[in-house]
């Protein structure tokens, strides 16, 4: 046979097999539909369930109507009601449908449904009678008539439905093989299909899964290498975290804005912000929460720029902002507020709730200010302004800054080596019982004596201490030389140490006061610590936990500055405190303002009340010593007796009974050829020799780390 005929018969064979694969179709599409007609055939197998279900519910409706009859069984009449619509519901579904076809077909089964119709409608009639004690067992007594009747309905349709199921099942069955045998024969004509195809087709099949595949491996490298391409791009430019551009890109972006700003001066702005506190979110949180904290705000900058800004996270909790189009330093000191007011709110974070502030630092381009390395650098400086002015604030990038960062920077290297060189000093104030006006301790104030600045303010270094993480070696060190200074002096007088909360935050601080008492060999009692409120605010708990350790040495525990933080009174009542010691501030105004003298009297009362003894700082003047003596106050410190001075300018102090007394002129009278000295008042106030009286002078604290002025 020739090619020719060949591919004639190969192909009359192909359109036969299509012919019969069609035909085959058609009528697998009849047989579908007479399964489908049979399965909805099988729902009439309802039927019984049904007529059993009206069976069932006559039976409940019973035992609801006698069980209403017996008094406490929680049932009533509105039960047997509900029961009754419920029965008299399924009677009507015997009306139509299968149901009726089923009745219809014996008279005995017609008579029993009549029957239950009937005994239904009486039933209601009865239900409807006013309420009497004879209707329940009437009721009961109808229905119980039809048990019987009904349980054979329910029989009689379980045997026709199972009649039906055989019926059903044999047709199924039928359809079954029927299904088979067409499914057999359309398999054998598909493989015979794809058989013929494969061999008319085979050379020009394969040639094409050869390029195919070629092209799809062409295609898989071409895409694998794009996304990684893109990938590393990305992860290149771009914060792992929160998905903003990181230094790199942001340094890119900043250069390509300043170039167009030369070419069409627009204006530039560069934002840089830090999160203040962010290190507690993480020490007390942990650093899941720290993550989702830097998440939070990098979506709440995206929120507070325009289209067109760029928001970078330079690493850690550093953020900047580049702000161009607009009018500068105008537009970027709203952008800052909004910024600030924005991060300022709390946190949610998984269930814990953190409150951080942001510090932001702005530098606008100017006509002698274009290089992208000086304009983060002028940033930076503001930023640090930011900061120094107080958390949570903004500040604009002045010509000034730079000398004032270098300065820092040269005290920030003198302070790391200050406590190795011996350059700090500790200075004492001393304490006044107010009766008798007789010494009854010191407090010490820290001080810095730089060899080239002379003594340093701490208002300027005890900031700078904390941000380099120098206030717990600092601290224990005051702690060890104020606690052995004070075992130098008579029994009697004694010091106290303060504990910034940042020592609070060293687990170590229990173990560093009983090493500074054993080398000193200070009796604890002779030691009295003092706590601000902000050390408290913390984590009131652990630092709880550490006062008690520290009450357990036997030392005791004051309350500094009370009244101006938060929650003084909650700390009263959690823990015991010795002593409560009253703000400066309120002192210095409670001679002209009544706010203050009204403050006062109340911790005073307060402490009364509670068994604690009071010490007021700052006392400056007689009039506030005077006001202080007849409202009861226990102690008094002030310029009015002493500024703080060295160890070796107190010893006039220790002689032993030392007081201060006044002159005829309200001035202190000298009795001991002892020098006097300026109060803040513009008093001179002179030591005075007294014999040591029998009274038992009691500890009062010495401070060691104030960040304000002395008392």
């Amino acid at each position: 046979m020739s090619r020719a005929g060949s591919s004639r018969l190969v192909k009359s064979c192909l359109l036969g097999l299509v012919l019969a694969l069609a035909l085959a179709a058609a009528y697998t599409s009849s047989l579908i539909v007479r399964r489908q007609q049979t399965l909805r055939e099988v729902s009439r197998y309802n039927l019984t369930w049904l007529v059993s279900q009206a069976a069932l519910e006559v039976s409940r409706l019973q035992g609801v109507t006698a069980a209403a009859m017996v008094p406490g069984s929680g049932l009533d009449g509105d039960d047997v009601e509900l029961w009754l619509d419920i029965v008299a519901n399924r009677a009507q579904v015997f009306e139509g449908g299968e149901i009726a076809e089923f009745v219809a077909t014996s008279a005995e089964l017609r008579a029993i449904v009549a029957e239950f119709r009937k005994t239904v409608r009486a039933g209601q009639a009865v239900v409807e009678e006013p309420a009497s004690l004879e209707r329940l067992p009437r009721l009961l007594a109808l229905f119980g008539a039809l048990n019987a009747p009904m349980a054979h309905l329910a029989a009689a349709a379980n045997t026709h439905g199972g009649e039906l199921v055989e019926q059903d099942q044999r047709q199924l069955g039928n359809l079954h093989w029927l299904f088979a045998a067409i499914l057999g024969a359309l398999t054998l004509c598909a493989f015979g299909l794809i058989g013929a195809l494969l061999r008319h087709n085979r050379l020009l099949a394969q040639a094409r899964e050869r390029v195919e595949q070629q092209n799809q491996i062409l295609e898989k490298r071409d895409r694998e290498l794009l996304s990684q391409n893109a990938r590393i791009f990305f992860m290149a430019h771009h914060d792992a975290l929160t998905g903003l551009p990181n230094r790199l890109m942001f340094h890119e972006r900043l250069q390509e804005a300043l170039d167009q700003q030369r070419r069409r001066g627009d204006g530039i702005a560069l934002l840089c912000l830090d999160l203040d506190y962010f290190k507690q979110v993480n020490d007390t949180l942990g650093h899941p929460a720290g993550d989702m904290l830097l998440k939070e705000v990098a979506g709440r900058l995206r929120s507070c720029v325009r289209e067109g800004d760029v928001v970078a996270r330079l690493g850690g909790d550093e953020f900047a902002i580049l702000q161009c189009g607009v009018s500068q330093p105008e537009h970027a000191n709203i952008l800052a507020q909004r910024i600030v007011e924005a991060l300022g709110a709390p946190y949610d974070l998984g269930g814990d709730q953190a409150v951080v502030g942001a510090s932001v630092g702005i530098a606008a381009v100017t006509a002698d200010l274009c290089s992208a390395d000086m304009l983060l650098r002028n940033a930076d400086l503001a930023l640090y302004r930011a900061k120094a002015n107080g958390r949570g604030s903004f500040s604009l990038f002045e010509s000034g800054m730079d000398a004032e960062m270098r300065a820092r920077r040269a005290i920030e290297l003198d302070l790391r080596e200050a406590l190795a060189r011996r350059e700090f000093e500790v200075f004492y104030q001393p304490v006044f019982h107010l009766q008798g006006l007789c010494l009854s301790g010191f407090e010490a104030l820290l001080r810095w004596r730089h060899p080239d600045r002379g003594l340093v303010s701490p208002a300027e270094f005890i900031p700078l201490a904390e941000e380099l993480g120098l206030l717990v070696p600092i601290g224990a060190w005051v702690l060890a030389q104020a606690c052995a200074d004070a075992a130098t002096w008579p029994d009697g007088i004694s010091v106290a140490v303060n504990l910034s909360p940042v020592q609070f935050c060293n687990p170590g601080l229990v173990a560093a006061v009983r090493q500074a008492l054993q080398r000193s060999g200070l009796p604890a009692q002779r030691l009295e610590l003092e706590i601000t409120e902000s050390a408290l605010l913390q984590d009131s708990k652990a630092v709880l936990a550490a006062l008690h350790e520290l009450r357990a040495l036997g030392l005791r525990t004051a309350l500094d500055d009370f009244g101006t933080g938060y929650s003084s009174l909650s700390y009263l009542r959690s823990f015991p405190f010795d002593k409560l010691k009253i703000d400066q501030s309120f002192v210095r105004g409670m001679t002209y303002r009544p706010d203050c003298r009204a403050i006062v009297r109340s911790v005073l009362g307060l402490a009364r009340e509670l068994g604690m003894a009071t010490t007021a700082e700052g006392v400056e003047t007689e009039e506030q010593l005077d006001q202080l003596l007849r409202d009861g106050c226990a102690e008094v410190q002030g310029f009015l007796f002493d500024r703080p001075r060295p160890m070796a300018d107190i010893r006039q102090w220790l002689v032993p009974g030392a007081s201060w007394e006044r002159t005829a002129h309200g001035a202190g009278a000298a009795a001991g050829a002892v020098g006097g000295q300026e109060t803040a008042g513009g008093q001179t106030a002179t030591t005075v020799l007294k014999r040591p009286t029998a009274r038992r002078v009691e500890a009062v604290p010495a401070q060691v780390l104030k960040w304000a002025e002395p008392k």
